[in-house]
């Protein structure tokens, strides 16, 4: 059972909707409450949504095919690290960090 300890009901509600398929207006915080309530349809639902967009790195990190995709499209070297300078690498996965290395080995 999920106990619901939100504390902004609205932002929730949506997160909800969104879970249901009843609304398509993603937002950075649904991934968050996805996250949270391990709901990894809705993070699939969102990553392959997303996916289709032009995120920056920072916001695609918790997002496997979103952020390998945007990482395919690095060219260089210092473009990488620009990128890796707007991430929180504590924070960031074993997966998504091997993600960045196969593109760090590239160059």
């Amino acid at each position: 059972m999920i106990e619901l300890t939100d504390e902004n009901p609205i932002q929730f509600e949506a997160f909800l909707q969104i879970s249901h398929g009843v609304r398509n207006n993603y937002e950075k915080l649904t991934l968050e409450y996805a996250h949270k309530y391990k709901m990894f349809n809705v993070i699939q639902l969102l990553d392959h949504t997303w996916r289709q967009m032009d995120l920056p790195i920072s916001s695609a990190i918790h997002l496997n095919h979103c952020l390998a995709e945007l990482l395919g499209k690095i060219e260089s070297l210092e473009e990488l690290v620009q990128e890796l300078k707007k991430v929180d690498l504590e924070e960031i996965s074993g997966e998504m960090m091997k993600k960045f290395v196969m593109v760090f080995m590239k160059f």
